[in-house]
């Protein structure tokens, strides 16, 4: 039978127990413990991801993160419950799971100009047995456009422009 909610219990290990050579135990071993005060009936939830739901500026090299409300059962996050899909079917990749937080690594750096389905299934339970309430998906876009210089200090073209050296740092233009 299940223990009782809010109990203290006291268990006992006689000195009829022996070792393998017919050794009893030299006295009694008692301890006690005491019963959680009530069950764990709370799902667990994922409170945000990386990148964020609808991010078109996501790398293209990181893991993908959800970080969940409470601890989960770490042999839940596998595959199967934490996928990425490029629109035409899941990217392959692997999972992870430490404090709260699962990453999916894909094998491959992303595309751009795609955007990706992630998605954590009620397959995640936490450390309790409770299961994710609801299947929890975020979209997101990789950023591989290159960086573009916008303006110039000086100005293309300027003249007269004098050199100024400050201090043993770095030397620059006026």
């Amino acid at each position: 039978n299940s223990l009782s909610y809010s109990a203290t219990y006291t268990a006992t290990i006689t000195t009829g127990v022996k070792d393998l050579a017919g050794n009893a135990m030299s006295g009694d071993y008692t301890w006690s413990f005491t019963t959680a005060s009530e069950p764990d009936i709370t799902p667990p939830a994922v409170i945000s991801t990386n990148p964020a739901n609808g991010a078109a500026d996501a790398s293209i090299n990181s893991s993908i993160t959800a970080t969940f409300s409470e601890e989960v059962d770490a042999s839940t996050i596998t595959t199967d419950t934490f996928t990425v899909s490029d629109g035409s079917g899941n990217i392959s990749g692997t999972v992870s799971y430490k404090d709260k937080v699962a990453a999916f690594k894909p094998s491959n750096p992303l595309s751009s100009s795609i955007t990706y389905k992630a998605k954590i299934t009620t397959g995640v339970r936490d450390v309790a047995g409770n299961a994710l309430s609801a299947d929890y998906t975020w979209s997101f876009t990789p950023d591989t456009a290159p960086p573009t210089v916008i303006s110039t200090s000086p100005a293309n073209g300027e003249a007269n422009v004098s050199v100024v050296c400050q201090q043993f740092y770095y030397c620059y233009v006026q």
